[in-house]
């Protein structure tokens, strides 16, 4: 049975979470399938911009610093600058404070992207949360106040949230990664892991599609033949 990775944590996610668990494992295999990606974004001997991004100043410099690491990596994306941003925050804090662990395997700090709100406000209505010992007894009170209370809950949870279903398999993230950092084609990458061309290139798509991933421009001519790339990424 094919491994599948629920995006999300818990019964239920909101489409916002779904996205921002799918990016972090995008990323993380990023990480694994070519670690200079990572690496090439700090400045040797954490220099001027470094400095510049643990004191939050967006400046020119460090916009053009993390502008060119988009482009060689073919990163292009708004909310990849985001996470180049704050990685580069984040790792130079570990550096300060001489940390040396990682949170949870990952490398890049993938920020939370958030258009609307994860979660609703309840709001019962005060005068039904009244309860009157001459007119109605504790017991009968308990059971209305829970009623309405599962109702309010119900409500929030259908506005704000939606079931798990969305999931992935973790090759999938490997494949995108491979396709659009390591400018492999989807072709050697369906040759390399004996699963179909046009299952390759419909995964690579939809997930690309699904985490905002602008795809690269395809190479021209014919893709070299390489050994079986076996990268996993770890949950």
């Amino acid at each position: 049975m094919v491994k599948r990775l629920h995006l999300g944590q818990g019964q239920v996610a909101s489409p916002d979470e779904q996205v921002w668990e799918a990016r972090r494992l995008f990323l993380r295999a990023v990480f694994e399938v070519k670690p200079e990606t990572y690496w090439s974004l700090f400045p040797t001997g954490y220099g001027q911009e470094a400095y510049d991004a643990w004191r939050c100043r967006w400046n020119d410099d460090l916009r053009i610093m993390i502008a060119e690491w988009q482009k060689y990596w073919h990163l292009s994306d708004p909310w990849l600058a985001d996470a180049a941003y704050a990685t580069l925050r984040a790792r130079l804090r570990w550096h300060i404070q001489g940390c040396t662990a990682l949170w949870g395997g990952d490398r890049f700090v993938t920020p939370q992207a958030r258009s609307g709100a994860l979660g609703g406000i309840l709001a019962l209505p005060i005068v039904e949360l009244h309860w009157n010992p001459v007119a109605e007894t504790r017991e009968e009170a308990r059971a209305r106040l829970h009623a309405l209370i599962d109702d309010e809950l119900d409500r929030v949870e259908t506005e704000s949230t939606h079931p798990v279903t969305r999931s992935k398999s973790p090759d999938h993230f490997v494949w995108l990664a491979r396709y659009q950092v390591v400018r492999e084609s989807k072709e050697l990458i369906a040759d390399t892991t004996g699963h179909d061309r046009s299952q390759v290139g419909r995964a690579v798509s939809e997930l690309a599609g699904f985490i905002g991933l602008t795809s690269r421009e395809p190479k021209r001519g014919r893709p070299r033949r390489r050994t079986a790339n076996t990268v996993r990424i770890r949950r």
